[in-house]
């Protein structure tokens, strides 16, 4: 399903049905806000680790684009949201973008206004305090 007010991200995003992010480290810079990065790991993202001693790291499936572009992508979050990520390289052939557990504070501070209940599953769980 589509509609035309969508169509403008959909020429930044897609070319020929296929993801396309020739820009990404600029469209990051520019276009991303702490809602949209949100929206992002509630639709592409999740922790690092779903097992009983989880790290705080969270994961955002970018396998549809080339290592370049993920690349890119994690200097504009970088730049951003001051996040420290890298490219993780996925079943041989496949990129998705790590963000450091380092981060975790960060990130939770800018995304939690946003996560809706049912969704925060995906983000890791609190720091135990000492």
């Amino acid at each position: 399903m589509s509609h035309s007010d969508l169509k403008y991200f959909a020429d930044l995003f897609l070319k020929d049905k296929k993801k396309l992010f020739l820009k990404a480290r600029s469209v990051a810079e520019t276009n991303f806000t702490a809602r949209s990065l949100s929206y992002w790991i509630m639709d592409d993202g999740g922790k690092m680790d779903y097992g009983p001693n989880a790290g705080k790291g969270m994961i955002l499936h970018t396998q549809g684009f080339s290592q370049e572009e993920v690349d890119s992508l994690c200097e504009g979050l970088q730049e951003k949201f001051n996040l420290i990520c890298w490219t993780k390289k996925e079943k041989k052939r496949y990129f998705s973008l790590a963000i450091s557990g380092k981060s975790y504070e960060t990130l939770m501070e800018l995304i939690d206004p946003y996560i809706i209940p049912s969704m925060k599953y995906k983000l890791p769980s609190p720091r135990q305090k000492s």
